[in-house]
């Protein structure tokens, strides 16, 4: 079920994307989502559970087989 790879975090830190996903979690193939098409990203897995993905994007589409998460920048809020 797509809630079994879906990020319990996502941040970054200018450069690179993490994403955080639960214990035991299966880690789907992410990709950088842009002008209508899907891009590779090298990712590297770090502790926790943590993948980080080069470079720093609105959205991205996570795949594990034939389940698809797509997952959006919503902004940050400001005061």
């Amino acid at each position: 079920a797509r809630e079994e790879f879906t990020p319990t975090a996502i941040w970054d830190d200018g450069t690179f994307t993490y994403f955080r996903f639960a214990r035991n979690a299966p880690v789907p193939a992410i990709f950088r989502y842009s002008n209508g098409r899907e891009r590779a990203v090298n990712s590297q897995a770090l502790s926790d559970g943590v993948i980080r993905v080069s470079g720093v994007n609105r959205q991205w589409v996570l795949r594990l087989g034939e389940e698809v998460v797509c997952v959006q920048d919503a902004g940050q809020a400001t005061s």
